[in-house]
């Protein structure tokens, strides 16, 4: 499932919270309807306040930003953003070596567009120990920002050790959209710049 992280270390009723809430937050974001997506998304969001906010753990925190990282709503996306990143700040001021936590801060920063940001969030990621399909996200989100600041020509190492690494394991996803998408968006701009 996408990053989840129950290796935590919680009383058990928070445990089944964060549990649930990160399960909701799985399925929701499968579903097409956006509507949908947003009611579920911010259900989990609500569990998770009503359950740990007066003592909000690092793996509390973690799923919080979790959650808020999915909500679909593009006019307060900017104000998620930010709470994402405190957020996952937070939990990697506690745990540097937390590589989810560096995982979404990275995407996060993909998001909106601070590629140098993102990119020393995943190459913090890469540093980590975890399985291989978070390895996998990592090297290929490494790519992605090597196009986004490089171009596809001064992305090629990182494509290549995105390929090279995917080669080596045994991972049930390695398509890498993002990438084909990043790919597909640089060699567009690169053919509407005026040579």
């Amino acid at each position: 499932t996408r990053g989840r992280r129950l290796d935590i270390v919680v009383e058990d009723n928070m445990r089944d919270t964060i549990e649930e809430a990160l399960d909701a937050v799985d399925v929701a974001v499968r579903l097409p309807d956006v509507g949908e997506r947003r009611k579920r998304v911010e259900a989990a969001i609500e569990l998770l306040k009503a359950n740990g906010a007066a003592t909000p753990t690092r793996e509390y925190r973690y799923a919080l930003a979790y959650a808020i990282y999915f909500h679909p709503d593009p006019v307060a996306s900017e104000e998620l953003a930010d709470r994402v990143e405190k957020l996952l700040l937070s939990v990697l001021e506690e745990q540097p070596d937390d590589c989810l936590s560096h995982l979404y801060l990275g995407h996060n920063r993909y998001d909106r567009r601070d590629m140098a940001g993102a990119q020393a969030a995943f190459l913090a990621a890469r540093e980590c120990e975890t399985d291989s399909y978070t390895r996998t996200k990592v090297f290929e989100m490494l790519a992605c920002c090597a196009v986004a600041i490089n171009g596809i020509g001064g992305a090629l190492a990182e494509v290549a050790a995105y390929a090279s690494y995917t080669e080596s394991v045994d991972s049930a996803d390695v398509w890498p959209s993002v990438l084909a998408k990043s790919i597909f968006d640089a060699l567009r701009m690169e053919r509407l710049e005026p040579k």
